[in-house]
């Protein structure tokens, strides 16, 4: 880019979640290219952003022909040797989607612990639920989601 004529004080680069490595955060920060990298959400450091996270405390950002884009700042995390700051952005159709997604979840864990205290309640033959079958029960629905 420099060949190019660019100032590079002047360029952004955008990475997608393929490089999320820590050679390449590395030679970022050296960089003197303004970066915006996506990274895993399972990156542990960003996780815990993520998990903390309410979809209310999003700001709207702006709004396109497709609705709105909502984005929160979830101030720094350390990615290899680095501090990096997080922002976190959706697109309100997104959110929905997200939204269904959980109140179906809901509705089903609440139905697994509704069927395993009624089973607890009458009893009779056969073995009762216990906490590790509830659990394992819940983590079926659950899934990721939740972390379980």
């Amino acid at each position: 880019m420099e060949a190019a004529g660019s100032d590079l004080e002047n360029v952004t680069l955008i990475f997608d979640r393929g490089f999320d490595g820590k050679d390449n955060f590395e030679m970022a920060w050296q960089s003197p290219l303004n970066i915006v990298a996506a990274v895993k959400r399972n990156r542990r450091t960003v996780r815990e952003v993520l998990d903390s996270l309410e979809l209310e405390e999003f700001q709207k950002s702006y709004e396109t022909s497709y609705g709105e884009c909502y984005v929160y700042d979830g101030g720094r995390v350390d990615i290899g040797e680095r501090s990096w700051r997080i922002v976190v952005s959706y697109h309100d159709s997104t959110r929905e989607k997200v939204r269904e997604k959980m109140d179906e979840q809901k509705q089903e864990a609440e139905e697994v612990l509704k069927e395993s205290l009624n089973r607890l309640e009458r009893g009779g033959p056969g073995r009762p639920p216990t906490k590790n079958s509830v659990r394992k029960k819940l983590e079926k629905v659950l899934g990721k989601r939740y972390h379980c």
